[in-house]
């Protein structure tokens, strides 16, 4: 009987440890975004390491994940936004590649939309986002420029 009420004890302590543990705050629910923007040419240059003629570069980073993991690791990130390419450069990227009138699947949140026709290869993108990286290239060869998207995950 004493070993019953031992026992019992043990389950209703065990009971109110566990419902007394909290689950992180809501304000970091997958898929909270903390950004930031940037035009350090350098990061894009590091991610992208093949591309040539990057004259210029702006983009934006988005956090994803809950920012509250229980476990520590690597951050896992989106860039976005935008690389303006030596002439000569994007003339030969424009001559290398077939290109495909394309509608970009990104939603800058805090770069402008540029309103202008993209194309693009999934060659070209297979070229020059690497292995590692999820990411997708669109060109504008009117205006030597490459509309970007790679997640670091």
């Amino acid at each position: 009987m004493d070993r019953n009420i031992l026992l019992a004890g043990a389950f209703i302590v065990l009971g109110l440890t566990a419902c007394s543990i909290t689950l992180p705050d809501s304000s970091y629910d997958t898929g909270s975004k903390m950004q930031e923007n940037n035009d350090n040419i350098n990061v894009v240059t590091t991610m992208l390491p093949s591309l040539e003629g990057i004259e210029e570069a702006t983009w934006e980073k988005t956090h994803l994940g809950s920012g509250a993991g229980l476990i520590p690791g690597p951050t896992d990130c989106q860039y976005q936004g935008y690389i303006t390419l030596d002439r000569d450069v994007a003339r030969n990227y424009k001559d290398s590649y077939e290109w495909i009138d394309s509608v970009p699947e990104v939603e800058l949140e805090t770069l402008e939309n540029r309103d202008v026709k993209w194309k693009y290869s999934p060659e070209f993108t297979k070229d020059y986002v690497p292995g590692y990286y999820y990411g997708k290239l669109w060109f504008n060869p009117n205006d030597n420029t490459i509309l970007f998207f790679v997640r670091t995950t």
